[in-house]
């Protein structure tokens, strides 16, 4: 809806000015916010046949008159006004006003005489700070006055400056591939080029987000990737060493930044100082930095270059606090990691696969675990008392007040901080985690685990366990046929689908055997994809563009994919692969015990609507329909998908006359394959109609 803005309306006329050929008028006003006007109206009457009234827009200069070239121009047939009695009239008048700015309205009739004019009436009480102008030579000279305003009216929609947006945070994709490390900018990955040959994908890597970072775990390389801070160096460090936090500030630019981490804590050594600027003004080189650290030391140092901003990220190693022991030691080796309750925790040392570490609350640097104070560093292990520690395979942070260790044999979680009254106890004895990924969490904070005795589902508190595949498919983790000498084992729950993906890729080929676990329906259905799609790894995105907002495939030929709805075959990078999907149906009984059943007819109605409808048509589907004595013989067929009874093609969409299938076969089970593998084309299924007969005794 469009919003009408009035400038000025003036009270009942009091004077007039006529505007001829010769004689013209103008009105200087100010305008207040920025607006594009539709409509300009005037009030005022004729004397005879002036002709067209022609008004102009001009900017204004020092004495308020016209100036510089037209910026806008409107015309009226004044013929048409009352010749009695004055009254508003309009023209079409359109210009985009700036904001603050004054102009000028400028008016005159091009036919018009001393005999043949338009009144236009003004009011000399309305104190609008505008100028009236008279030119009695066609413009050359003007006369302006403060004191009588022309009646003029503006209308239009004003120029809104929409709300700043309220995102004061930004988003990156982060990802590792061919040993370096790539990050995303508006969704499109940009390479990191300080990682290229840093890290070792062949080898175990985990990683994950916290305090503006990205914490990398690759065995013995262990990196940060910093997003937030800027970065300053100085090649004397001076006496003292800032400490964490510590609040520094140049002696030039005034630029002040909170300190996060150094390199290095040594009297006069080059350092290089990580910290979060809170200033606008920067640090330059050559300023002494100047600041005062917990003890009451005296922090002086001069920058040996301009401060680095973290575009492009700032990527370097992952020690403590300066590599200073006062701050305690890195484990040598790592490769699996979380953040929890402001601690970073790592796991995953080859030489201690039983013990886990976490740093000080709210500092990644500190691990000093002799403090004793509530937000301490702190390490252990999961064991009954006496006992080695079982291993541990994953760190769960399922919310503040759990942290599960999945662990080879056994799961555990963590009650509360362990710094301060927390308790660590087990929780399942029966089986252990598979891999470090082989979990997720659905939208209703239940936890899923992928372990020795099944898929397991676990509700918020940790009240009960329940083993999903325990009826349906009891022998499913042994079909699996899972290997972590020989495969990679991933899960992730899909928020838009309401179920979870779970993929075993063979690491040496990128061959793929991938399931879902469907939430509505509780039942588990096989996957498979060409290997240049084979899953590596599985996130699900929250991000800001709701176009990439998915869970999201790192797959083995490099590329990130997702499941695309629209998309009607499967992408394996240069080309496109036709889908072979297929449901099964059976086996069905035919009748009761030791007799046999006949299928008499059979209508497979598809999903969709009349042909340009607007509901999604399903393309045709090919069937296929075995019999069998047994329902193992009806299953066996069901899966060497060889020599149907019946088979053929029904067209699709919907229900069609005349698609009724009328071949008749016979046996006690039954099994339906019903699927489309042709590219470009999609399907499904909305109901089989199946008309059975009952027979005799099986001879």
């Amino acid at each position: 809806m469009a919003i009408k803005y009035i400038y000025y309306e003036a009270a009942i006329p009091a004077a007039s000015l006529n505007a001829t050929d010769v004689r013209w008028f103008s009105e200087s006003f100010t305008t207040d916010g920025g607006f594009t006007s539709a409509t300009l109206e005037l009030y005022g009457k004729r004397q005879s046949t002036p002709g067209d009234l022609t008004v102009r827009l001009y900017a204004a200069d020092a004495a308020h008159k016209p100036t510089g070239p037209v910026l806008a121009t409107g015309t009226f047939d004044a013929d048409t006004l009352d010749d009695t009695i004055p009254d508003w009239f309009s023209l079409a008048f359109v210009y985009a006003f700036a904001a603050d700015t004054e102009y000028c309205l400028m008016g005159f009739c091009a036919g018009g005489d001393a005999a043949n004019y338009v009144y236009t009436y003004g009011d000399n009480t309305s104190g609008y700070a505008g100028y009236r102008g008279e030119s009695v030579n066609s413009g050359v000279a003007w006369v302006t006055s403060g004191t009588h305003d022309i009646n003029f009216r503006i209308y239009g929609a004003p120029t809104v400056t929409p709300p700043a947006s309220s995102q004061y945070y930004t988003k990156r994709l982060v990802a590792a591939a061919s040993n370096e490390l790539w990050y995303g900018v508006d969704e499109v990955p940009t390479q990191l080029v300080a990682s290229i040959g840093r890290l070792d994908t062949s080898d175990f890597l985990s990683m994950f987000a916290a305090y503006g970072k990205v914490f990398i775990f690759n065995n013995t390389i262990l990196k940060v990737v910093d997003f937030t801070n800027i970065k300053i160096g100085t090649a004397d460090l001076n006496t003292y060493a800032p400490d964490f936090s510590t609040l520094l500030t140049g002696g030039t630019s005034g630029a002040k930044m909170v300190v996060d981490y150094i390199i290095s804590t040594t009297a006069d050594a080059v350092c290089t100082i990580y910290g979060k600027r809170t200033t606008a003004a920067t640090f330059v080189a050559g300023e002494t930095v100047t600041g005062t650290d917990d003890d009451g030391n005296a922090i002086t140092f001069v920058l040996s270059a301009d401060e680095v901003s973290p575009d492009p990220p700032h990527w370097y190693d992952y020690t403590v606090y300066g590599g200073d022991n006062t701050y305690g030691a890195m484990p040598t080796q790592a490769t699996i990691g979380c953040n929890w309750r402001g601690r970073n925790v790592l796991s995953g040392d080859k030489d201690h696969p039983f013990q886990w570490y976490m740093t000080r609350q709210r500092n990644p640097w500190d691990r000093n675990y002799i403090s004793n104070d509530a937000g301490a560093p702190i390490e252990g292990g999961n064991a009954e008392a006496e006992e080695c520690g079982d291993i541990i395979v994953a760190l769960i942070s399922y919310s503040r007040d759990y942290l599960v260790f999945g662990c080879a044999n056994s799961l555990w979680v963590a009650a509360g901080d362990p710094a301060e009254n927390g308790a660590l106890y087990e929780f399942y004895s029966t089986g252990g985690i598979l891999s470090s990924t082989a979990w997720c969490r659905d939208k209703g904070q239940n936890l899923y685990l992928l372990t020795t005795a099944g898929l397991l589902r676990i509700a918020p508190g940790f009240g009960t366990v329940e083993n999903l595949m325990e009826e349906s498919w009891p022998d499913f983790v042994k079909d699996l046929a899972y290997d972590s000498t020989l495969h990679k084992l991933v899960m992730g729950y899909d928020r838009q689908r309401h179920g979870i993906k779970i993929a075993r890729t063979t690491l040496a080929s990128g061959d793929s055997a991938c399931f879902w676990y469907d939430l509505r329906t509780g039942a588990m259905f096989p996957d498979t994809y060409a290997n240049a799609g084979g899953i590596f790894s599985m996130f699900y995105y929250e991000a800001d563009d709701p176009d990439y907002r998915k869970l999201l495939f790192g797959c083995n030929d490099g590329y990130i994919r997702f499941a695309d709805d629209s998309a009607k075959d499967d992408d394996i990078g240069d080309t496109d692969q036709a889908i072979d999907s297929y449901v099964t149906l059976g086996p069905l009984a035919l009748n009761t015990v030791d007799k046999e059943g006949s299928l008499n007819s059979m209508n497979i109605i598809t999903v969709g609507g009349l042909t340009g409808g607007s509901e999604s048509d399903s393309n045709d589907v090919d069937f296929k329909v075995w019999t069998g004595l047994s329902a193992d013989e009806v299953t066996e067929k069901l899966i060497t998908n060889a020599a149907p009874q019946i088979g053929g093609t029904v067209a699709a969409p919907g229900r069609r006359r005349g698609s009724t299938i009328r071949r008749k076969v016979r046996g006690q089970f039954l099994g339906l394959r019903i699927g489309n593998d042709t590219a470009a084309q999609t399907w499904g299924l909305e109901k089989v109609v199946l008309n059975t007969k009952k027979g005799g005794k099986i001879k």
